[in-house]
């Protein structure tokens, strides 16, 4: 029963990595059609830090590999950028990409049992940083009561 409360809580964590990679997307859709790229930039980079919190609860390194490529991309495409170029829409694009292979491939081996997460540090982890986690959630929502329960 201990094993499956640990599974739940990697399965939880993941959904709500989704839901903040969805809202991501939703700004950035704003981003394009927007004349206030400046302010909704801001707004991005604030919720794809909150992405980096939840990435780094996990400890798997390959999704973590995903925001090394994106601070790298960062640095390059601002010496490098041309002024027709967005690099911002090119970088969340390479990372909300890997985050959903990474993810998918998380999701398939936990459902499988092939799993090379250790689930108890995970829930060790979550443990620790719950008001970190608290706050990235909607308050009284689903997610936000399991965490607080965690």
């Amino acid at each position: 029963m201990l094993h499956c409360r640990h599974q739940d809580i990697l399965l939880e964590l993941m959904e709500l990595t989704h839901h903040r990679i969805d809202a991501v997307r939703c700004q950035l859709v704003y981003y394009r059609a927007s004349v206030y790229k400046g302010e909704t930039a801001q707004v991005i980079h604030a919720k794809v830090a909150e992405l980096r919190v939840l990435v780094q609860l996990f400890g798997n390194d390959a999704i973590i590999e995903a925001f090394t490529d994106y601070d790298a991309m960062a640095t390059q495409g601002d010496a490098e950028q041309q002024p027709w170029e967005c690099s911002l829409t090119t970088r969340l694009g390479f990372l909300l990409g890997a985050l959903d292979l990474h993810l998918s491939l998380l999701y398939k081996a936990a459902t499988s049992r092939m799993l090379n997460t250790d689930l108890e540090a995970l829930a060790e982890t979550v443990r620790s940083q719950r008001a970190a986690l608290l706050a990235l959630c909607t308050p009284h929502s689903r997610q936000w009561t399991f965490f607080q329960s965690v």
